[in-house]
């Protein structure tokens, strides 16, 4: 095996086998990302999901040591998205399939989840900054302080069960601690350059 991609609580069950199963593949020059799709319920990004949802993604793929995360969908639509989005009902929630909409000139529309998700790897890139650019011992302690205000568990491995969780149980759904968690990496960067 060189990639493997499973899907979040799989990834959550054990942190600590997941984080050695991506060491090996990293030695073999593999990657290993997690994914979400039409299960589990959350954190997802279904129309009905909460938009932080989709931007805990890049929190959550830094914080289980992993390369990347999978969104299979961009732009998969039933025949008239505009007037009726959901595909399979009940069984895929609206939004499944698509993270943008047809354009009347045949461009993508964004949506506000897809701009969720791109706020998910910017989060992502700026936590990588960090690690990059502060002392090791001490970017782990601003990137610990700044998850602190999203997640709600003390480990990780709670994710394993989210079919049995609702949103905002595991993690904020309010934007603001995603605010202030980025206030965080911002000041700890802003800092460094200051004594630089």
């Amino acid at each position: 095996m060189i990639d493997f991609i499973p899907i979040l609580p799989l990834a959550c069950n054990e942190p600590g086998l997941t984080a050695r199963l991506a060491d090996q593949l990293h030695q073999r020059g593999g990657k290993m990302h997690w994914y979400v799709c039409c299960w589990p319920p959350i954190p997802n990004a279904f129309i009905h999901s909460p938009l932080a949802e989709a931007v805990l993604h890049g929190w959550l793929t830094h914080a289980l040591a992993l390369d990347g995360f999978l969104r299979w969908d961009f732009c998969l639509w039933p025949a008239n998205p505009w007037e009726r989005i959901s595909y399979r009902v009940p069984d895929w929630h609206a939004g499944d399939m698509s993270f943008v909409m047809p354009g009347k000139d045949g461009a993508p529309v964004e949506t506000l989840r897809y701009e969720a998700l791109r706020t998910a790897v910017q989060d992502y890139e700026l936590i990588k900054m960090v690690e990059r650019k502060l002392p090791v011992e001490q970017a782990k302690a601003v990137i610990a302080k700044a998850l602190g205000c999203i997640l709600r568990v003390e480990s990780l491995s709670e994710f394993a069960s989210v079919a049995e969780k609702r949103s905002g149980e595991l993690y904020s759904i309010d934007p603001v601690d995603y605010n202030d968690a980025r206030r965080i990496l911002l000041d700890a960067l802003l800092s460094e350059i200051r004594t630089s």
